[in-house]
């Protein structure tokens, strides 16, 4: 996690104000766009450098492809240094390229292997189906685009909102992942306590932040817009906001403790079950066809995520 953060650090923090400040200036707004690519570029290729200057991998996990990889540095020097005769014999470059070649079959074949390849292909693609909570919250700004254009502008705000709130719960359901993936083998109880220290600390922090967001919605709103109807419409639906903002806090760390044990599908069932299968038609029947608008969705969008949340514990 360490390089990730490192890399996002040095990418968002200093990368990217230069780049989007040259890029608006050139390219206006589709300069926008171009700095976030490039800043994601940028981040990708730090964190592959911090990856590999940090040496954050251990070689007694999976020796084959550093070994191989030393092999041929080793070799290589061999050809250029060595004075012995069968040396140069074995560090023939045609030897070392036999050798390169057979090494890499040997990674390749490690690495497909059908039994940990499968139980990784099965975790991934249920992990995927779980992110589909995230297409949801998607899916919503389109229904809100259908109650018109202040309702749009409305929900944006909302929209740009959560998100930068939901980093801290996500954040630290990724280090409890990883932290729970560490202790379970050693000791199933501390696991446990882990995790519920971890949900009644990202709990408080939530009220918290639901407690900032409410008292300072005039501020947080005018920071988006001077349009006084977007500004009424902001304040109808915040109070739910700043409730739908705690029970997401509480869903990051279900969904890290789900992740932690493996149960990446299981968490993928209650998310179509609750989320598609459920608050999707009932929020286009309430809010759409008996045109409750964008003010029922925002009432209806915190009681979706208590029934995930509850879905998600007795799974």
């Amino acid at each position: 996690v360490t390089p990730c953060l490192y890399a996002a650090m040095v990418s968002c923090f200093f990368v990217h104000p230069v780049i989007l400040r040259y890029a608006v200036y050139r390219y206006g707004f589709l300069g926008s766009a171009g700095a976030v690519s490039v800043t994601q570029c940028i981040a990708t290729l730090l964190a592959f450098y911090f990856i590999r200057i940090m040496k954050v991998h251990e070689v007694q996990t999976w020796p084959c492809w550093p070994t191989s990889y030393n092999s041929w540095l080793t070799a290589s020097t061999n050809t250029s240094t060595s004075k012995n005769a069968n040396t140069k014999l074995n560090a023939d470059p045609s030897n070392i390229i036999s050798s390169s070649w057979s090494s890499l079959g040997s990674f390749v074949r490690e690495a497909l292997q059908w039994k940990g390849f499968s139980e990784y292909a099965r975790l991934s693609f249920g992990g995927i189906v779980a992110l589909s909570e995230w297409w949801f919250w998607e899916s919503i700004c389109v229904v809100a685009g259908k109650f018109g254009l202040p309702s749009l502008c409305v929900h944006t705000i909302a929209y740009q909102v959560i998100p930068i709130t939901f980093m801290m719960p996500l954040g630290t359901g990724i280090g409890l992942s990883v932290r729970m993936g560490k202790i379970l083998p050693l000791s199933v109880h501390s696991a446990k306590r882990l995790a519920i220290h971890t949900m009644i600390f990202t709990t408080v922090v939530g009220i918290l932040v639901s407690i900032i967001l409410y008292q300072f919605r005039s501020e947080i709103i005018s920071a988006f817009t001077t349009d006084e109807v977007v500004i009424e419409g902001c304040n109808a639906i915040w109070w739910d906001l700043c409730v739908y903002n705690v029970v997401m806090y509480i869903f990051g760390i279900n969904s890290a403790i789900l992740r932690a044990l493996g149960l990446q599908w299981r968490m993928a069932a209650t998310i179509i079950i609750c989320l598609w299968l459920g608050s999707m038609p009932a929020i286009i029947y309430y809010c759409s066809i008996r045109d409750g608008g964008l003010l029922q969705m925002w009432k209806i969008l915190p009681w979706c995520y208590i029934a995930l949340n509850v879905g998600l514990v007795i799974s």
